[in-house]
């Protein structure tokens, strides 16, 4: 079908989708084919042919039932109509105090809180000023502070890194009217530079005053402002739980360690034009079997560049992050090893006959209880 498609539209088969130019790019993921293709394929060891025409893959048109493109084969970009607002044209005609509802959700939170205090200052409409001056100014003067003046009220979540999802969680927290609470906080510096963690750092100390804190932490910022230090120990699972002495276990962890950094043996040079959210393209050098590291601000786009860019110019590519893993109710450390089928099939080998019971029938995410219950009768 593609074949026929680009063979069609004389578009080069032989190159990959990066090669093309962008106008045969454009047609390939949102083109229509003129003419209806007969192809002929295999399903379920049997020969099927099927007519129909070729769309692309952007038009929303699945040419098998059930398809949708993975979310690894595309990113999201600003609306070429509303340039990521999310609110209609008509919008624009309904302005406070100069904006309308989709420029104020689509301005930085650091130009926002400017025009925010100029409002305010000025008096403005009565009910708009009063709204403005409390929370809302509030919440972007802490965001500014917390070095995230870079974002805006529209940024979708998923867009955001985890140093920024931080920052934002701690920005809620820390203009809560609220007093006198028990704050849990679990890692609270995790993901943010130096500076980052500076800020949020004196901001979790200040809400000391107001409420009881715990933090779970390994940092010794938090050592050395700490009135109380639990440690819990010794071991994890089983052999953890117990209260430990602190003072002995914050020495065992005090070691200092001496790497001697070697060089490269040699260096890979990347380069690419393609847009990536605010990535206009890299130019960037990797030492080839090596360790690399890759530091800057929360933010800046550092996994932007190992997400979108390192996959273009390395087929072995594995990329391993902090994020939740998806799953459900059947899923467990087996499954997400990749080794559950390895596991049973030992078993289902040496004592099944029926091939009805083996670990391949059973699915990858068969619950342990369905499997017990299958073998059981085999055990017997």
């Amino acid at each position: 079908m593609i074949q026929e498609f680009c063979n069609e539209r004389k578009i080069e088969s032989s190159k990959t989708l990066r090669e093309l130019s962008d106008s045969d790019r454009r047609e390939f993921l949102y083109g229509e084919s003129a003419n209806k293709f007969s192809i002929r394929y295999k399903k379920a060891g049997a020969h099927s042919r099927r007519t129909m025409k070729f769309y692309g893959v952007m038009t929303g048109e699945p040419m098998m039932v059930g398809f949708d493109p993975s979310k690894k084969l595309y990113s999201d970009v600003a609306c070429e109509s509303c340039h990521g607002e999310r609110f209609a044209l008509f919008f624009d005609d309904y302005k406070v105090e100069g904006l309308s509802i989709g420029e104020f959700m689509a301005l930085p939170f650091g130009e926002l809180v400017k025009h925010v205090e100029q409002i305010r200052d000025d008096g403005g409409s009565s009910g708009v000023a009063f709204a403005i001056k409390g929370i809302i100014h509030a919440f972007l003067s802490k965001a500014v502070e917390l070095n995230s003046g870079h974002l805006n009220l529209n940024r979708s979540i998923p867009t955001l890194s985890g140093g920024e999802l931080q920052r934002l969680r701690m920005v809620q927290l820390f203009n809560a009217q609220l007093s006198d609470m028990l704050v849990v906080l679990d890692e609270p510096l995790a993901g943010l530079s130096g500076e980052e963690r500076d800020s949020v750092f004196e901001n979790i100390v200040g809400l000391a005053s107001r409420h009881t804190i715990v933090v779970v932490n390994h940092s010794e910022m938090f050592v050395d402002r700490a009135q109380n230090i639990i440690a819990l120990g010794e071991g994890g699972g089983r052999n953890g739980g117990k209260l430990i002495d602190a003072d002995a276990f914050l020495d065992r962890q005090r070691r200092s360690l001496d790497v001697a950094a070697g060089q490269p043996n040699r260096m890979v040079h990347l380069t690419s034009r393609n847009h990536a959210y605010n990535f206009t393209g890299i130019d960037v050098s990797i030492g080839e079997g090596s360790l690399n590291l890759l530091s800057g601000t929360s933010g800046v786009g550092k996994s932007t560049l190992l997400r979108e860019y390192l996959p273009q110019h390395f087929d072995r590519y594995l990329r391993i992050d902090q994020k939740p893993l998806a799953g459900n109710k059947y899923s467990h450390a087996a499954t997400l090893l990749g080794i559950f089928v390895r596991t049973t099939g030992p078993f289902a080998a040496k004592h099944e006959k029926d091939r009805n019971s083996s670990p391949t029938s059973l699915g990858a995410t068969a619950p342990a209880s369905l499997l017990g219950r299958r073998l059981s009768r085999v055990w017997r």
